[in-house]
């Protein structure tokens, strides 16, 4: 998790922003209540912990499966609004002719 937090900050990203201390309060075999700490994870922190993992546990492959399913979907809708988009502006607005 350490590794996690370093490579998140390496990159600019505000750390707390991705991975979130909490503490949470948990029945124990009494029926008490004890505090425990806790972190909520953004879905940038799950990456870099799903990406880095290993892939040979089942949560971790289909982790796995999951971004590289989303990250193919927001592929395939960025290129069909690219596709909507003219051709001159596809191109950068310059746009080959025939002389």
């Amino acid at each position: 998790m350490k590794r996690k937090k370093k490579v998140s900050a390496s990159v600019k990203y505000a750390v707390e922003n991705h991975f979130a201390h909490v503490a949470d309060m948990v029945k124990i075999g009494s029926g008490a209540k004890r505090e425990i700490e806790d972190i909520h994870l953004s879905r940038y922190a799950c990456y870099l912990i799903v990406q880095n993992a290993d892939a040979s546990k089942a949560i971790v492959a289909l982790g796995q499966t999951y971004f590289a399913v989303q990250t193919r979907r927001q592929e395939l809708s960025d290129n069909a609004e690219f596709q909507k988009l003219k051709e001159d502006v596809r191109h950068g607005g310059v746009v080959a002719k025939n002389l």
